[in-house]
This record gives structure tokens, sequence and C-alpha cells, in this order.
């Protein structure tokens, strides 16, 4: 930081006292996280971690979710990123770009973009219902605000998550996530709870495809 020109001093100082600490902080704890889940896998037989030091794509995806998970506070994204890193270390992890790809919707989507996607993307027949009604239900406590989730919505349907939803649409059935919706949620979930979402889904659940990049 003190090589920073446009930082004084006082600047730098600051900067050590009050960011670099919790950084410090955020970065022991969600590498202890990670060392831990692994090597209870390994003790699992779940996976060899010797392999794991020459899978290229395993070491960029840590990498990548490694920064994004150290610039949250939020505990609902760094747990999908720790889920992240342990589906990529298990056998039938997504081809490496699209591991690339949804870290990066990770790093750049909210809390309530995760919410309104997992509530969009669960088996729940839903009949008769907006989408703006089935997220006020869900959340009764919390009102999200109609222009918010308006934006949630575009940005889901913008990464090819969802088909279209607005939120006055009425919904009927299930399943309202697109199939690169559902790869994504399972990618970020616990692997027990993964396993569980692909008995329950059937045809749509089961291992990732060996590749999914057109």
């Amino acid at each position: 930081m003190g090589a920073i020109p446009v930082l004084g001093a006082a600047a730098t100082e600051l900067l050590n006292l009050v960011i670099v600490p919790p950084l410090d902080r955020r970065r022991v704890e969600w590498m202890n996280d990670i060392a831990r889940r692994l090597t209870q896998l390994e003790e699992d037989s779940a996976l060899d971690l010797e392999q794991l030091q020459d899978d290229d794509a395993f070491i960029t995806t840590v990498m990548h979710a490694s920064q994004a998970a150290i610039k949250t506070h939020e505990a609902e994204k760094r747990e999908a990123l720790r889920n992240a890193v342990i589906n990529a270390a298990l056998p039938h992890a997504p081809d490496a770009s699209l591991q690339q790809h949804f870290v990066t919707l990770l790093d750049t989507l909210t809390v309530w973009h995760l919410r309104v996607l997992n509530l969009l993307g669960s088996d729940e027949d839903r009949e008769h219902v907006t989408v703006s009604d089935l997220v006020a239900h869900a959340w009764p406590e919390t009102r999200i605000r109609h222009d918010f989730l308006k934006v949630i919505l575009q940005d889901l349907n913008a990464a090819g998550l969802l088909g279209g939803l607005e939120q006055g649409m009425v919904l009927g059935g299930s399943r309202h996530t697109l199939v690169l919706g559902d790869e994504f949620l399972r990618f970020v979930r616990s692997p027990e709870t993964r396993e569980r979402w692909n008995d329950e889904r059937g045809e749509r659940g089961g291992p990732y495809p060996a590749s999914v990049v057109p």
C-alpha cells in the first residue's frame, strides 16, 4: 500500500489499521475451513488430496473462489463459494470453464439473487401465483423493493439461469430455472444437499455432463 503514489502515510496507516486485519482474518478462516472440509472428504474416501495437486482446474477454482470469499462479509455467499470449491474437488465436477463462470457469477450476484434463484429452482408446485407474491410469501418479514426484485430477475434471466421470468408473471407447476440454472445451483450447494436434490429432480439431476460448454 505504501508503494501506491496516491496514498499518503496517514492513508496507508489507516488502511493497515482498519482494512488489513479483517482481510487477514477472513483469509485465514476461509483457508482453514476449506482445508478442514477437504480433509474430511478424504477421510470419507470421497477424494484423494494428492491428486488435487495436479488438478489445474481445481486450483484455478480455489483461487477465484478465495478472492471472492475474502471480498464479502455475507455468510451465505461464503458458504456457496465453499460448496463450489468442494464440488470442484469431487468427481463429475463441471467443465473447468463452467466452474470459472459459476464462481464469477457468485462473485457478482447478491445474496438475494441466490435466494430468489434457489426459491424458483425448487420442485414445489405453484399454481396461480405471481413471482412477486411467491417472493413476498417466502420472506414475509423482509419486504423486497419491487424495483430491486425487477433487477434481480433481469440479472438471473440475462445470466441464462431463468427463462424470462418477470415480477407479475403467473407461475404454474415447478422448476422455473433453466438447465444452466439447475447446474449452477448444484454447484453451489453442499454435496449432501446436492445429492438429495439430484434424487428429487430425476432426469435433470445426477452428475454433471462431461462438457456443458458449447
